[in-house]
């Protein structure tokens, strides 16, 4: 019932132990959520899931943040396997990858005002 303590057993509190803190899908969730804790981050994400697809140059001046930063921080997305680059000529163009991380966000990031905004994703 509600409030009350139930005490887990030794064998239970042992598989527990032995799966949960050596869980390797756990470090990558909190890796996730730290690479997204950034909000220059999270809004580069963002911004690749309203238009799909934008260089450098283009996420720099949305974000009014340096190439440098912009830079940086696509390749820590990408290091984390989240964003994906695709070369047209001199220019490199970054969009979301499909994974179950990302999937997490979607529905938040479609939730916001700006995104539910016709002029975002059509301009």
């Amino acid at each position: 019932m509600k409030g009350e303590t139930v005490e887990l057993s030794q064998k239970r509190l042992q598989f527990l132990r032995d799966h949960v803190t050596s869980d390797p899908e756990m470090e990558e969730l909190a890796m996730f959520f730290k690479l997204v804790s950034s909000p220059s981050r999270l809004k580069i994400i963002f911004l690749l899931f309203a238009i799909h697809e934008a260089c450098v140059r283009d996420i720099a001046g949305v974000l009014d943040i340096t190439l440098s930063a912009v830079s940086q921080h696509l390749s820590e997305l990408k290091a984390m396997n989240q964003v994906q680059a695709r070369r047209n000529s001199q220019t490199i163009y970054y969009s979301l990858k499909n994974n179950v991380y990302l999937d997490l966000l979607k529905p938040y990031l479609a939730s916001t005002k700006i995104y539910n905004n016709k002029r975002i994703r059509s301009a």
